[in-house]
């Protein structure tokens, strides 16, 4: 019983120590770890920025519209009243500065 219980305490730390090496000798695919956490985080100041412009709008629903950014894409889902909210919506996302294109996959009601 003990040998089988040493068997196994030998075989998890195997398993989690090889594990982490890998984790630890693999390269980010770009070569450069800081362009994926530079990216996201302007894609998150952007999606912050068109929120943003969402509620000062009176015009446009902000809290029916989901915002994702992804390299400077905006992409807005959700459900608005009518076609002229959904031009709004876009044209606010467009102006802010880093946006590089608008998907507008808004669904009016």
């Amino acid at each position: 019983m003990n040998r089988i219980f040493v068997l196994i305490v030998l075989l998890v730390m195997s398993v989690s120590i090889s594990g982490c090496a890998s984790l630890v000798l693999s390269k980010p695919s770009s070569g450069n770890s800081n362009d994926s956490q530079q990216t996201s985080d302007a894609d998150a100041g952007i999606t912050n920025q068109v929120n943003s412009a969402f509620v000062s709008d009176n015009s446009v629903p902000a809290f029916d519209i989901k915002v994702i950014t992804r390299a400077g894409v905006v992409t807005l889902t959700g459900s608005v009243s009518g076609a002229s909210i959904k031009q709004r919506a876009h044209e606010l996302a467009s102006s802010v500065n880093g946006v590089r294109a608008v998907r507008n996959y808004l669904r009016v009601k």
